[in-house]
């Protein structure tokens, strides 16, 4: 389950983001794309495939443990279930960051260089770039504060 700041957090990038939108075609199919993928990534994580999966195994596991034990991993047969359990948990985060994750961190980096339209605009890049931690991405092109700096000197005159 989300946390009350995540989804707190999220609102208002959200908010933010669609606000934006209206002004620059460009701008909004990169700020839909982003958004899109951001609301699948986290859909995918707490209700979606993903979380069906984790809920599956958390409950073997409790079954396991009501049948063997706090300590059931000790049973040859228990433990070579939650080893194959685990495995499949790995390979499901594998899935989850290719399928999810690693569109939603290409959105957010190709939003972050796309000069912003208006002030909101650049308001809600510069949370973008924080909350999604783009300044940090291997993958992001350019310096992410020169990018804001330029759309606020662009569009202000000189900030």
């Amino acid at each position: 389950m989300a946390q009350t700041s995540d989804l707190t957090l999220r609102s208002t990038l959200t908010t933010q983001a669609l606000a934006t939108m209206g002004v620059d075609p460009a701008w909004d199919a990169k700020v839909a794309n982003y958004l899109a993928c951001s609301s699948l990534s986290r859909a995918d994580v707490e209700w979606g495939p993903n979380a069906r999966a984790e809920e599956v195994r958390a409950l073997r596991r409790y079954e396991l443990k009501a049948k063997y034990g706090k300590d059931y991993a000790k049973n040859s047969d228990a433990k070579r279930e939650a080893e194959a359990m685990q495995r499949a948990s790995e390979a499901d985060a594998d899935v989850l960051s290719e399928r999810r994750y690693r569109p939603m961190w290409r959105a957010a980096c190709e939003l972050a260089a796309t000069p912003a339209p208006t002030i909101a605009a650049a308001v809600f890049k510069s949370l973008l770039i924080e909350i999604d931690e783009c300044w940090n991405d291997s993958e992001m092109r350019g310096d992410c504060f020169d990018i804001v700096e330029s759309d606020f000197a662009r569009l202000v005159g000189g900030a």
